[in-house]
């Protein structure tokens, strides 16, 4: 199923700025401390719902319960992500990207290129917390003609852009049927005020967004 990406992020990002949140509770696991640095959220959360802004992620590892429809769980995972325009109509990428990380987990980090090995320590490590901040080149996913007919701005955007790999909660109330079914997905984030993030809730996906990631 093909979909129009930049149409739907901003449809999204409209649906929320029409009726943002206002007061969300978010569940804390019983393992969970406030030491542990995803704790950050809990205390992000007003920022994140008063200056986030909706972008595309996607999913570089998940605690398998999330994956499970049975389970109530809410649990951590890794996602990486782009403020850049061009990820707007080209968010695919960012799923061959992550599974491009994943495939290096468990390796020698000699084995793996230079740019993803502390990401690879961190997923391989798997109670690690830590963000990376790395760039990645577009021409190595995608075709020249391909970023000339996007809508990036500079030319010299192009090639280098940076991608955000973190670690967030995953709450079963924001997904569809509550459960991570799909490896992309809009979140909400406000890098400029805090670096946590927030899965969008499901009510302001839209409905091509929902066939395409969960066929509903």
């Amino acid at each position: 199923m093909s979909i129009d990406w930049k149409k739907n992020i901003e449809q999204m990002q409209e649906n929320y700025q029409r009726k943002p949140l206002r007061f969300k509770h978010l569940p804390k696991p019983k393992w969970m401390r406030e030491t542990d640095p995803i704790y950050q959220v809990y205390r992000d959360k007003k920022m994140l719902m008063k200056y986030g802004k909706v972008y595309y992620a996607a999913v570089v590892q998940a605690n398998q319960l999330l994956f499970e429809k049975d389970s109530k769980e809410n649990c951590p995972g890794n996602i990486v992500y782009s403020t850049h325009p061009f990820m707007k109509e080209n968010p695919l990428l960012l799923s061959q990207l992550a599974h491009e990380l994943f495939a290096y987990k468990g390796m020698p980090l000699e084995k793996v290129p230079a740019q993803y090995r502390e990401i690879v320590r961190i997923i391989t490590d798997e109670m690690d917390r830590s963000g990376v901040n790395f760039h990645t080149y577009l021409d190595k996913y995608t075709s020249i003609d391909q970023m000339q007919n996007s809508d990036i701005g500079n030319m010299e955007d192009w090639r280098e852009l940076t991608i955000k790999f973190l670690a967030l909660m995953v709450f079963r109330n924001d997904l569809p049927q509550n459960y991570l079914g799909c490896n992309l997905l809009p979140i909400l984030a406000a890098p400029n005020v805090c670096q946590s993030v927030l899965i969008l809730p499901k009510q302001y996906w839209t409905d091509e967004f929902l066939k395409w990631s969960y066929g509903l």
